[in-house]
This record gives C-alpha cells, sequence and structure tokens, in this order.
C-alpha cells in the first residue's frame, strides 16, 4: 500500500490514463476565507459515462473540503500537501463504486489577498485578546495575593494603608472614628 501511493504521490502514470484538471473554492478554518484550489487527477475515466468524471470531482472534493476546513490560508504549502495527500488515500483512489481507479492526485491551493488578510486580522485580533486575557490573570492573581496575604491581618491592613504615606495615617484615622467600616476589618 506505502508503495503504491508513493508512485501515485510522485507522479507514476498508468498507461492508460487520462489527466483531468478541476477548479474549485475550498473552504478554510476562517469563514470567509477561502482556498482556490486545483485539483488534478490521472486516471482512465469511462467516456461513455458522461456523468462519471462529474461524479469523481465532486468525491475528489468533498474529501478535500474534509481537509482544507481545518487549514489555515496563511499556510498555503501544508494545506497543499496535506489535501494532496488526503487525495492519494487508498480509500479516496480506489473508486469501486463509480468504477475507477486514479493513478495519482495533486492539490495545488491558492488564496486570494482578501482571503489573506481576513485571516491575518483575525490571527492579530487572536494574539491581542489572548495578550489581554493573560494581562487580566495576572492583575487578578497580584490581587488576590495582596488580599490573601497581606490584607489577612488588621496591622497588615493599617501598614498597607499607609502605604509610607504618613499622611494618610490622618485618613485612617479618620475612617475608624467617623463610623464607617474600619479597614483594619477588611477581610
Amino acid at each position: 500500500m506505502t508503495r503504491g501511493f508513493l508512485q501515485r504521490l510522485l507522479g507514476a502514470r498508468g498507461r492508460h490514463s487520462n489527466e483531468y484538471i478541476y477548479r474549485t473554492r475550498l473552504p478554510s478554518e476562517i469563514d470567509g476565507a477561502c482556498f482556490d484550489a486545483t485539483i488534478e487527477f490521472h486516471g482512465q475515466l469511462d467516456h461513455q459515462q458522461p456523468a462519471q468524471e462529474a461524479q469523481v470531482y465532486r468525491k475528489l472534493e468533498s474529501h478535500a473540503r474534509v481537509v482544507s476546513g481545518k487549514l489555515s490560508v496563511l499556510d498555503l504549502d501544508r494545506a497543499a500537501a496535506e489535501i494532496t495527500i488526503e487525495l492519494n488515500r487508498e480509500s479516496v483512489v480506489a473508486m469501486p463504486d463509480l468504477r475507477v481507479r486514479l493513478v495519482w492526485v495533486r492539490a495545488r491551493v491558492s488564496a486570494g489577498a482578501s482571503a489573506v488578510e481576513t485571516a491575518r486580522s483575525l490571527q492579530e485580533a487572536v494574539q491581542k485578546t489572548t495578550l489581554a486575557r493573560m494581562e487580566y490573570r495576572e492583575r487578578a492573581r497580584r490581587l488576590g495575593l495582596l488580599r490573601d496575604h497581606f490584607l489577612a491581618s488588621p496591622a497588615m491592613v493599617r501598614m498597607w494603608w499607609v502605604g509610607e504615606d504618613p499622611s494618610r495615617l490622618a485618613d485612617l484615622a479618620a475612617k475608624s472614628t467617623s463610623g464607617k467600616a474600619d479597614p483594619s476589618k477588611w477581610q
């Protein structure tokens, strides 16, 4: 099986095979950003059945869509390689229901400027969101540390409140005597 796969992948052609080329748009992992794909295959189709070629195209396209839907338009080489590998799988090239066996299949993909721009802007937004989440988590961790370790005792609360600023000590005293909640009882 591996030997046959490598022969098909490297371009070994059958004696009586013909080349067929099909162009299509394949989805990517991002809605609105599509691959422009060219699927080439060598095989022998029955010209007595004109619908057979369309059926082969539909089957190849459905397998290509499954793979391309998980890939980014920012990595065209990887997309072309993974789609080609999928389309050369034994279960794909052997089509007993259509009485066809393909010799090899190759996919070439490209992406329009708008698809690439959409993917890049989404990638930047994801990076900014991830960075903001990390900053918020770090801030919450620091405030939790302050609450759990420094504000756990009244003496530590007073020290934090004053914060090396003696003028704040008068504010602390005023709040303590004014009937408002004593910051030393914060927990």
